[in-house]
């Protein structure tokens, strides 16, 4: 029983001062914590898709750089795909796939 009490306690003070942090989302979207793609609480990935297979992406995807933004890949292979696209395709995958 105390060790319950322990573990409740302890959450409850984890969420409070997590409401303190600074870490909010205004989107209604968790608010990121990974440190490979989150700088102070927002993710620095500009899409949550793929832009080559239209898959789901995080922040263990690999992702590269464009047009200064960091676009994410469900994989490497969509990756070596992308490197091969021109601008104007590049372009057109993004479409409908940035936030």
């Amino acid at each position: 029983m105390k060790t319950l009490l322990r573990a409740a306690a302890a959450l409850l003070a984890v969420s409070f001062v997590s409401g303190f942090s600074g870490c909010a989302s205004t989107s209604g979207e968790k608010c990121c914590t990974d440190a490979k793609c989150c700088v102070d609480g927002k993710c620095t990935l500009a899409n949550t898709k793929c832009p080559v297979s239209d898959d789901g992406v995080s922040c263990d995807n690999p992702a590269v750089d464009y047009q200064g933004k960091r676009i994410a890949f469900c994989c490497d292979k969509c990756v070596t795909k992308w490197n091969g696209m021109d601008d104007g395709a590049k372009a057109k995958a993004l479409e409908g796939k940035l936030k």
